[in-house]
């Protein structure tokens, strides 16, 4: 996948999160759970949940090149 393709589905990703965050955030766990599948859906990404010192932290990896961090706060 050209850099320019993934840039395009990240920035596509950034516009669904915005949609959404706020309603999953504010839903049980299972519905938020079915919220982030559809928005992940169809995109080259890997999800996992970590639980780091109490904190339930979503990692998403996928593509190629230099890494992106990408931090948002509640």
């Amino acid at each position: 996948m050209s850099s320019a393709t993934f840039e395009a589905r990240v920035a596509s990703l950034q516009d669904r999160i915005e949609a959404v965050l706020d309603r999953a955030l504010a839903l049980p766990d299972a519905a938020s759970a079915r919220l982030r599948e559809q928005l992940l859906a169809g995109l080259p990404v890997t999800h996992r949940q970590l639980h780091l010192a109490g904190v339930s932290t979503a990692v998403l990896e996928g593509g190629a090149g230099a890494p992106m961090v990408l931090l948002h706060g509640p």
